[in-house]
């Protein structure tokens, strides 16, 4: 849900041109489409040999279990995050190795866009440090490690405003820019951008001991509190933008708590409330009184959480079910 968020950000920015599936083969994070996904590319060896590794996937439970700290010993503490960094450096080549193959397979227009030729760059500078580094062996190589990876999170952190730059430029193109086709590949730079900071992250967070967290999940994460807080920053924001906003209501189990990675989803609540709150506002400004958006908690078999407005839907035009 946040890299369709997100997606739809960059959308937004690049430009109002159509953008269907990807014409071309990529990677995914599941594994290549297929043997035209792989080519000479930029002649880098390396790459492909790393793109076609299969993955090591981890879930949220698998993160809950490497961050418990249980009746552990200093030894078996250290073990674990020997173990932790050696499995990152294995694996995160591997997820680069595909976004860099993804790059290689963009139409030539796209590829010498400075703002992309400089995602690029970065990604793979950060394959050949990740490569080139050595076994984590003892907690001094591990320091070093969990350096580096602080430092290749910085670098990247601007790589998502120059993924939009570049293709807000491409788009707007013309002729050229009406003909390309990239969901498919946003879709993986996104995805992949959200997992691999998520290892990371955890990796580092595992060094330092907060409560209620493991790692960088949170073991009792309040959704209710986490609603509040994303209504108030949308409100904010709708009624500085309008010069009003509609209320958001919180109804069902609301005393539910969740594990999950609080940073995620207050994003994904942002988002989604600031949608529902901008088409509400559009929709009903002449209206004396602005219809309350519903938040509902549903606590199952799973833990949904139902955003509901009146802000009239998606046009149908725009929908699946009106292209069908």
């Amino acid at each position: 849900a946040r890299a369709a968020a997100a997606r739809a950000g960059i959308c937004r920015a690049a430009a109002a041109a159509p953008v269907g599936h990807a014409l071309r083969g990529v990677y995914t994070e599941g594994g290549p489409r297929g043997a035209q996904s792989v080519g000479p590319g930029f002649y880098d060896t390396d790459v492909e040999q790393q793109a076609l590794r299969p993955l090591r996937t981890t879930s949220l439970r698998e993160m809950l279990e490497q961050g418990d700290p249980g009746p552990q010993s200093e030894k078996e503490r250290r073990r674990r995050l020997l173990d932790s960094a050696n499995f990152l450096r294995d694996e995160l080549p591997k997820r680069l190795a595909r976004r860099l193959m993804d790059l290689q397979f963009l139409p030539y227009i796209v590829v010498i866009n400075p703002h992309i030729q400089r995602v690029y760059q970065a990604y793979h500078n950060a394959f050949t440090a990740l490569v080139d580094s050595s076994p984590i062996e003892d907690m001094e190589a591990n320091r070093e490690f969990t350096a580096l990876l602080k430092k290749l999170i910085d670098q990247h952190a601007p790589m998502v405003d120059s993924l939009a730059s570049g293709l807000r430029e491409c788009l707007r193109k013309p002729i050229v820019g009406e003909q390309l086709r990239l969901d498919g590949f946003l879709d993986n730079m996104l995805r992949s951008r959200i997992s691999r900071r998520v290892l990371a992250e955890q990796h580092i967070a595992l060094q330092q001991a907060r409560e209620g967290f493991m790692g960088v999940v949170c073991t009792d994460l309040d959704l209710r509190a986490a609603i509040e807080h994303a209504g108030r920053r949308t409100r904010q924001v709708c009624s500085e933008t309008y010069g009003m906003a509609p209320e958001v209501r919180i109804s069902g189990d609301v005393q539910t708590s969740i594990p999950y990675v609080p940073a995620h989803l207050d994003y994904m609540l942002y988002e989604l409330l600031k949608n529902a709150l901008r088409a509400t506002v559009e929709r009903h400004r002449a209206s004396r009184r602005l219809p309350a958006v519903d938040v509902r908690v549903m606590h199952g078999d799973l833990v949904t959480v139902r955003i509901s407005d009146q802000g009239g839907g998606v046009p149908h035009q725009h929908s699946e079910i009106g292209r069908a």
